[in-house]
């Protein structure tokens, strides 16, 4: 599996987020699932799937326990999500940061092919479908 992704955007909480906005307003239109994948127990990043195969990996850069830089990147993703109707999936977590820049393009694409092959048809919504949630 094809999986886009910039390297640079690895432990770059405002490049992360930027993909993530960028991509969710660019599938609106078709059906597509999210999921997190913590790369360690403070950090984790997204995979944006839509059912064409098509994958998209954030980065890293979003903090689970909400704090500083990162943590305000998870919030606005939250928010991104919330205000298109839609919720994300977890998933184990993979030490990317382990990996050398020849390994991680593999790691990348495997981890993308082992979630895919687990999504269900109703894991993917049509963004513009949804009704979008409040914000609270």
């Amino acid at each position: 599996m094809k999986v886009k992704y910039d390297v640079g955007s690895f432990g770059s909480t405002r490049k992360g987020l930027k993909i993530f906005r960028d991509t969710l307003a660019k599938w609106h239109d078709k059906p597509v699932a999210v999921v997190a994948v913590p790369s360690n127990t403070m950090c984790l990043g997204f995979f944006l799937f839509n059912q064409d195969g098509k994958a998209v990996w954030t980065g890293d850069g979003f903090r689970m326990d909400l704090m500083g830089e990162g943590g305000a990147g998870m919030k606005s993703a939250l928010g991104l999500l919330y205000l298109y109707g839609l919720e994300h999936l977890v998933w184990n977590e993979v030490s990317f940061w382990k990996a050398d820049k020849k390994e991680l393009a593999n790691l990348i694409s495997k981890t993308a092919e082992d979630i895919f092959k687990t999504l269900k048809p109703s894991d993917f919504k049509v963004p513009r479908d949804q009704s979008p949630y409040y914000i609270r």
